[in-house]
């Protein structure tokens, strides 16, 4: 799936792998392509380097559905993806633009103050 260098699969993303079994994606979404990836890389024991932060993103994004089997290690890995995982770009751009529409609003307040103290 991707041309980056491989690397040996470490045990947190094999558990985070066997944790998100379970998981079900969206029909026919990019993440239910890649975990298919994923499976195929635990089989062989590579993995691509930009295929981890993908891999603790989307363990992120569906983590209501993990495997309850095992709590303790759930929560050891969701410590661990926060830290290792790719951004989501539509959050970003949300906030981005959440933030840009709160500078326009201030200004607009700080003109609307000058034009009344003007008048004054």
């Amino acid at each position: 799936m991707s041309a980056s260098p491989k690397r040996p699969i470490t045990a947190e993303e094999i558990d985070a792998i066997d944790i998100m079994a379970g998981t079900t994606f969206p029909v026919a979404s990019w993440d239910k392509r890649f975990f298919r990836h994923l499976l195929e890389c635990r089989e062989c024991g590579q993995i691509g380097e930009k295929a981890v932060p993908q891999l603790w993103r989307i363990f992120i994004k569906y983590r209501r559905q993990h495997n309850p089997v095992f709590p303790q290690r759930r929560a050891e890995l969701m410590r661990l993806a926060e830290s290792r995982s790719a951004p989501d770009l539509r959050k970003l751009a949300a906030a981005q633009a959440e933030q840009r529409r709160i500078d326009e609003m201030k200004a607009e307040i700080a003109r609307l103050k000058t034009e009344a103290i003007a008048q004054l």
